[in-house]
């Protein structure tokens, strides 16, 4: 039986939380794992699941421990077989101790990144300050990464779903779509944007006021745009979208012709929908993450206008007259099937491949039998 610690730094409100959840869950679900989720951050953390009380600092939601990481927490705990420290965040000094004392696998599980470095130092230990090994595991697309995280019956259930009128409908009355939106949507485009406050989600929305077509805009809880430019119109209309829990998420992103999401749990869902999407990467400091997103694209591999509406989307080298081209030319029919194509092309590829949690358990198993 593994026993994981596995511990939660909470940055991007969503992102973070997002992926150790789900990272949580499967290792409960599909092996059993007994977890402890270690959580800086339960307000974050209740934003996606409406089961976690934000006052307990020890509690149980689908027979995994969710416990408030501190200091006076963490002191009279001892470590499990496993710890996964995701994307390297910081464990006290007292705690080190503890691991090298009980012996524990320790786990550095990185951020996400399409680029070709990380297969050189996928797996690789290396040795802290207080002489603990560590492995550093980096979840990515190709073979000599981790992988990222699919669940056994994802693709049935949401082929299931899309192909259910009645569920679809069903679950966008459930958010809040009105009688008179959903027939507007019989002839309109769905578009769920899900971004960062850098992208340029004004310009977008002016774009699209100018095009022959419907759309439906539905906009994340935490979007914050004028009033005026929120203006429903004979084309265009806007949905705000209550806060969900992750399960309606990935629902939400089924249900929408197009997905411009953010960070990284998000990104990952959003290629699982097999719909076209465009992705906004978390900002870091001298452009490091632009490196990071053409080496997705250079995956990707979409036409010009993909390509440009994607760095545009990410505010890189901004230019309206560029990123409206792009826009017009992403939503014609034509170009529009051949970016279903290209999605559908990258889903399938990376469905033939082993997902994060077998990859991980993998490895684990191998360290400690």
């Amino acid at each position: 039986m593994f026993y994981a610690d596995i511990f939660c730094n909470v940055i991007d409100n969503y992102g973070d939380i997002g992926f150790c959840w789900r990272l949580s869950k499967n290792l409960e679900n599909r092996y059993k794992w007994k977890i402890s989720l270690w959580i800086n951050n339960l307000n974050a953390f209740a934003n996606i699941e409406k089961n976690i009380n934000t006052i307990s600092s020890k509690q149980f939601v689908n027979n995994i421990s969710i416990r408030y990481w501190n200091d006076d927490e963490l002191f009279n705990h001892n470590p499990g077989n496993i710890i996964i420290n995701s994307f390297s965040c910081d464990l006290p000094n007292f705690y080190l101790k503890k691991i090298k004392i009980f012996n524990s696998l320790l786990i550095n599980l990185e951020y996400l990144t399409p680029e070709l470095w990380i297969n050189k130092y996928h797996l690789l230990p290396s040795y802290n300050n207080l002489n603990i090994k560590k492995y550093f595991f980096f979840p990515g697309f190709r073979k000599k990464t981790g992988g990222i995280i699919r669940e056994p019956y994802l693709s049935s259930e949401r082929e299931k779903f899309q192909n259910d009128i009645f569920m679809k409908n069903n679950f966008l009355y459930k958010v809040g779509f009105t009688n008179e939106l959903m027939n507007f949507k019989n002839d309109a485009k769905l578009i769920f944007i899900f971004c960062y406050k850098h992208s340029p989600i004004r310009s977008f929305i002016q774009a699209l006021k100018y095009l022959n077509k419907k759309f439906i805009i539905i906009l994340s809880n935490d979007n914050i745009i004028e009033k005026d430019y929120l203006k429903n119109s004979d084309k265009v209309k806007f949905h705000k979208l209550p806060l969900i829990n992750q399960d309606s998420f990935d629902k939400l992103l089924w249900c929408s012709d197009i997905n411009f999401i953010r960070g990284e749990d998000s990104f990952i869902r959003a290629i699982w929908a097999k719909r076209p999407f465009i992705w906004n990467i978390y900002k870091q400091d001298n452009n490091a993450h632009i490196k990071k997103l053409q080496a997705w694209l250079s995956l990707y591999m979409p036409p010009q206008y993909i390509y440009d509406l994607t760095m545009h989307w990410n505010n890189y080298q901004f230019h309206s007259k560029i990123f409206t081209n792009s826009i017009n030319k992403a939503l014609s029919k034509k170009n529009f099937l051949l970016w279903e194509k290209i999605n559908n092309d990258f889903y399938i590829k990376q469905s033939n491949k082993r997902d994060l949690i077998d990859n991980l358990v993998k490895f684990c198993i191998e360290k400690i039998n």
